[in-house]
């Protein structure tokens, strides 16, 4: 029995199949676009996605035992609103998480003390609700010809089943949704101008959302009626590859975003970090992300060493001393979200003399990326929330010996990488564990926890980084003083 987990990620749709004892059978990917039409826009073509989901289908099915496929369930991340018409298709671009167009628009939200009174999180231009609120000042008809509301991973599994469900991951990402109630909350929509969408029905994760369509199991070869479950967002579906989760845990998630979470029986607010319900019963997460994470490093290989592979500069970073000989990066490529909340952040490389190269370049980016991981920390022990056992890394980034040590060093911290990393493993997680509930079959509990390597931090290297973080926020202030 096999189990298929779909992950739309920022860069890439992720597919993963793996049996009953979570072991991956298969595993294959296909590149997504963005586009930036103007500064500070970040979107995608949804039908982009259904046709990079179709055809990993199409090849996932080629290569595995596909016919013993018993669920499936989809994953993408948070905060991605999908209008429809009455056909179902898109009517504009979806507009991403790190899209920061909307920041006027959050700024007057969290004048009005609503964003956190109502949805329980503080108003940035990630959310829905500003973005909506943006749509319908600078794009009315569009908001006119809108019939429906779907979220991005809803949108996708919509292609599979034509159900119309999400989850309260989703529903918190949109803040369109009471938090105490978790219910869609009318006020909020009406001041989103959205009344007159259909909006989806909320459901659990693990709950079944509909069947594969009999046209699309006949069209790969699947067997008919493969249940289709309703999932979660991301960054939720990836603390299924870290086993059993309590309370205080931490995780570090590197992708095209960072993102630190932890685990916590508290559901109250705690902002600017963003709450989101966890998949155990009774517990949630505080959250907080950077916009730019390993697709910072992308951009830096593409500008400078196009002709590197991503193995290559990386082993360029690791040529290049501690400190990479003075060059500093900022990695705000789209201003940045946590914990600075700035939209007019930008990012600059300083330091360059003529004796630098190619791999202090590189060096400075990865080392950019972690002093922003290390601003992220800081904000979480401000409020108290941090703890000391390891954290938890996440995403195709941590599968780097070299990005994982860096990061050890810099802060100061054990981290812990799990034998899978990725929300498309999760999400097959979550499709067996929703197999398991609609059959009423004896669900086979998760280990306390899945740990492939440990990386222990250098203390003098954790002392040179606590220095050095203290240069790169003086040239932040350089550039960005605050005012």
């Amino acid at each position: 029995m096999l189990f298929l987990g779909i992950d739309l990620g920022a860069s890439s749709l992720k597919l993963c199949l793996i049996n009953e004892m979570g072991e991956t059978q298969a595993h294959v990917h296909r590149p997504i676009a963005s586009a930036s039409p103007q500064p500070l826009w970040v979107e995608q073509n949804p039908e982009d996605w259904r046709q990079a989901l179709m055809s990993a289908l199409t090849e996932i099915t080629r290569e595995a035992d596909h016919k013993n496929i018993a669920a499936i369930s989809v994953t993408a991340g948070a905060h991605i609103a999908v209008l429809c018409d009455a056909n179902g298709q898109a009517v504009r671009p979806a507009i991403l998480w790190s899209d920061q167009r909307a920041h006027l628009e959050a700024e007057e939200l969290r004048q009005t003390g609503l964003d956190i009174e109502i949805a329980g999180n503080q108003a940035s231009p990630t959310w829905t609700l500003p973005q909506l609120i943006w749509l319908n000042t600078h794009e009315p008809d569009t908001i006119a010809r809108s019939k429906s509301l779907f979220f991005a991973k809803d949108w996708l599994r919509h292609q599979l089943t034509g159900d119309n469900f999400t989850d309260s991951g989703d529903a918190a990402g949109s803040m369109l949704a009471n938090h105490k109630t978790n219910d869609w909350d009318e006020h909020l929509i009406a001041l989103a101008g959205v009344a007159h969408l259909h909006f989806p029905q909320l459901g659990n994760s693990n709950d079944i959302a509909g069947v594969l369509k009999p046209n699309l199991a006949a069209e790969l070869g699947l067997p008919i009626d493969i249940p289709v479950a309703i999932g979660s967002i991301d960054t939720t579906t990836e603390w299924l590859c870290c086993g059993a989760i309590e309370a205080g845990q931490m995780s570090l998630k590197l992708a095209s975003a960072g993102v630190v979470s932890l685990t916590n029986h508290d559901l109250a607010p705690a902002p600017p970090l963003s709450l989101y319900p966890h998949l155990t019963a009774g517990m949630a997460y505080h959250a907080a992300g950077m916009n730019q994470c390993s697709s910072a490093i992308d951009w830096l290989r593409g500008c400078f060493s196009p002709t590197q592979s991503a193995q290559a500069f990386e082993q360029l970073a690791s040529q290049s001393p501690a400190g990479a000989n003075g060059a500093l990066f900022l990695p705000y490529l789209n201003g940045e979200r946590a914990p600075l909340w700035r939209a007019d952040l930008t990012a600059s490389l300083s330091g360059m003399t003529r004796a630098h190269d190619i791999g202090d370049i590189a060096r400075a980016g990865f080392e950019g990326i972690g002093f922003a991981f290390m601003d992220i920390i800081e904000s979480f022990e401000a409020r108290k929330l941090s703890q000391t056992r390891p954290i938890f890394l996440l995403g195709g980034g941590s599968r780097s010996d070299f990005w994982c040590q860096l990061l050890a060093d810099m802060l100061g911290r054990e981290l812990a990488r799990p034998r899978a990393v990725d929300a498309a493993f999760g999400a097959g997680i979550l499709a067996m564990q929703a197999y398991q509930k609609a059959t009423r079959m004896e669900a086979k509990l998760l280990p306390k926890s899945q740990i492939q390597k440990v990386y222990s931090a250098n203390p003098e290297a954790a002392d040179f980084y606590r220095q050095r973080h203290q240069s790169f926020r003086q040239q932040r202030e350089t550039y960005h003083p605050i005012a």
